[in-house]
This record gives structure tokens, sequence and C-alpha cells, in this order.
């Protein structure tokens, strides 16, 4: 026998308290408890429900536990990589911001500005293209290179070799 702590339900429900509901013919479903030992903390989720024979009779309880240790690691995991997410799209809006920028101040017309513009966003595209394509890991220097220079170089597969 364990203990379970029911957190949601801010000390209005005890372990016990699923047992007798369903001896009463009430059923529970879905409650996310913790059990309570020393070593580690467990998140389970917690059914009961009535156990009926002939003539719909009560006759005890039948309780269910489900291990959501992986599921709550999952979810963990999912929200440290939104934030990272997030923080990503900071970094690269910001570096747009600064591209227009120092774009605008070197271009003297509208048209000028929307070419150049438009070749650093593909070169910005294009480093990430090669930075997602390789997980994020080990990148060469003159892959990165090639793929940002692409966009400013006509024909420069051609012209590389």
């Amino acid at each position: 026998m364990f203990e379970l702590e029911f957190k949601a339900a801010t000390g209005l429900m005890q372990s016990d308290d699923f047992i007798s509901l369903a001896l009463s013919g009430h059923s529970v479903q879905g409650v996310e408890a913790f059990t309570l030992n020393e070593s580690n903390s467990q998140p389970l989720l917690v059914s009961a429900a009535p156990f009926r024979v002939a003539g719909n009779e009560t006759k005890g309880a039948v309780s269910t536990l489900v291990d959501l240790s992986r599921h709550k690691e999952a979810e963990r995991q999912q929200f440290l990589l939104m934030r990272e997410l997030g923080h990503r799209v900071k970094n690269r809006l910001a570096l747009v911001v600064s591209i227009s920028n120092r774009t605008a101040s070197t271009e003297d017309t509208g048209d000028g500005f929307r070419r150049a513009f438009a070749g650093h966003i593909q070169a910005l595209a294009a480093s990430h293209n090669v930075l997602a394509d390789r997980s994020w890991t080990f990148i060469r220097l003159s892959d990165l290179m090639v793929a940002e220079l692409k966009p400013f170089v006509e024909n420069f597969r051609t012209r590389s070799r």
C-alpha cells in the first residue's frame, strides 16, 4: 500500500475517497496524483469505479493507476523546446531588423533597398536551411558561406568550381 497526493485537489481528496466513492456507486476517472514515498514522487493517473455484479449490485471497487512518468517527461521536454524555439525566433527577428536597418543605410532607392534586403533575407534563409538540415550540429564554415553568398552571385555553382 502507498499513499497518494492529489495536488490539484488542494487537500479535498484523499486516497481512500476514491474507493469510498466507487463503493457508493460513483465513478471517478482520470485524476492526477503522485505517490508519496521517501525516494521519489511518481506521477499517476488514478481512476476508480464500482464493481457491479448481477442485479447491478456493487460488490467492490476497481481502481486503476497509470504511470505518467514518460508523459510528464515528454511535457517537460516539449516546454523546454518551446522556450528555446521562442528564444531563437526572437534572435532571428532582431537579426532581420538589423539587416533592414543596415540595408536602408546603404541603399538610396526603394527598389535598391527591396532587392538588397530580399537578397539578405534569402542568405539568412539559406544559412538557416544549412543549419537545420544538419540538426544545428557540426557545419563546415565553407558550406555556410556558400549558402549565404549564393543569392548574391549569379550562377554561383558554376563560378565556385
